[in-house]
């Protein structure tokens, strides 16, 4: 047997004649993606690294993986579904799914900003910022809808080598000085698009990972690269535990790097091969997640409002837990209204 190869992972479970397979891991990865940005948004708020000793190591997890998964995830689901190369089928369907919530949950965040939590500079930042901070994901989700019926169709044509291939060059390109990547030709979209440049790698990650059944070496080989990734990131963390402040990600370690990647492809892998498991809760769960990602922020800045910046081990996790449930309620309750579901 190959190490790599298109055949269906041997733990997929079979779909039902003329339905849709439901991946089951990606519902445990999507609420994993979901409560790693939650904990990453809590520590923007706080002031000092101090006084979190039992947080920091998820934290420094937390921050690096969360987006990563993300990605994986969606590059899969959206790259996997032949209802992705129906052009006018498609961009209708997220014309909708993306398009209503962005505007929606930017006019809701600049009126909260503005006339709730009075913060300087909000009225200002309407003018200057086309989204609220943490709805930068849905300027990506639409930007990579625009182009995903035809990274589909490349895809569905190219084999596992050559979309291997290029996921090398694009992580290769990713890994240039800055000085470097400035001598792409400008006509080449692929590394100069800002969703394609940043997260393009994970997508593709996320979709070959999922695609492919890989051999028991290669498992070994990328679990072995995951740990020395968790590793790295615990000395990273060691170095900096006694900053006054929250470190800042150094600038050799931006969004796309070795540790990153070899960590995220650890964490799909050993949830495909252990986590294929229905599990109704987990389903709903991570179903509600999107909507989590949107209106998780109003919580945590109400929690700052009502009790002030996060402080102590135990606050942080009662505030983390607080606001994964608080969210994830809300958007279960407004999906359960007609007229409101279609936002989140």
């Amino acid at each position: 047997m190959t190490e790599l190869s298109e055949n269906p992972a041997k733990n997929a479970l079979p779909a039902a004649a003329g339905a849709k397979q439901h991946v089951y891991y990606f519902d445990w990865l999507r609420l994993l993606a979901f409560v790693c940005v939650v904990l990453h948004h809590l520590f923007l708020q706080a002031t000092s690294s101090r006084g979190y000793p039992l947080m920091a190591i998820p934290l420094t997890f937390a921050r690096h993986i969360n987006n990563a998964i993300f990605w994986c995830v969606t590059g899969y689901l959206m790259l996997s579904s032949e209802k992705t190369r129906d052009i006018k089928t498609f961009y209708k369907a997220k014309a909708l799914r993306l398009l209503l919530p962005f505007v929606v949950w930017q006019l809701l965040y600049w009126f909260i900003n503005i006339f709730i939590w009075k913060r300087d500079g909000a009225f200002s930042s309407v003018f200057v910022s086309i989204s609220a901070y943490h709805l930068w994901f849905l300027q990506y989700l639409i930007a990579l809808s625009i182009f995903a019926p035809f990274v589909k169709r490349i895809i569905d044509d190219a084999s596992t080598r050559a979309l291997v291939l290029l996921l090398a060059v694009c992580v290769i390109m990713r890994l240039l000085p800055n000085d470097l990547r400035r001598l792409y030709p400008r006509f080449v979209l692929l590394f100069n698009l800002d969703f394609l440049s940043e997260w393009f790698v994970y997508i593709l990650l996320g979709y070959l990972l999922a695609k492919c059944s890989i051999g028991k070496k290669l498992t070994a080989v990328i679990y072995a690269a995951g740990s020395c990734a968790a590793a790295a990131l615990l000395i990273i963390y060691f170095i900096q535990r006694n900053a006054e402040s929250l470190p800042e990600t150094p600038i050799w370690m931006d969004r796309i790097n070795v540790i990153v990647l070899a960590l995220a492809s650890a964490i799909v892998l050993f949830a495909k091969n252990h986590l294929n498991i229905k599990c109704a809760p987990i389903k709903l769960l991570a179903e509600l997640s999107f909507g989590g990602y949107l209106i998780h922020v109003f919580f945590l800045d109400l929690w700052k409002q009502l009790w002030g910046a996060p402080f102590g081990t135990v606050t942080a996790y009662f505030r983390l837990g607080l606001t994964v449930v608080c969210s994830l309620a809300v958007v279960f309750v407004i999906r359960r209204i007609k007229y409101l579901r279609a936002i989140c």
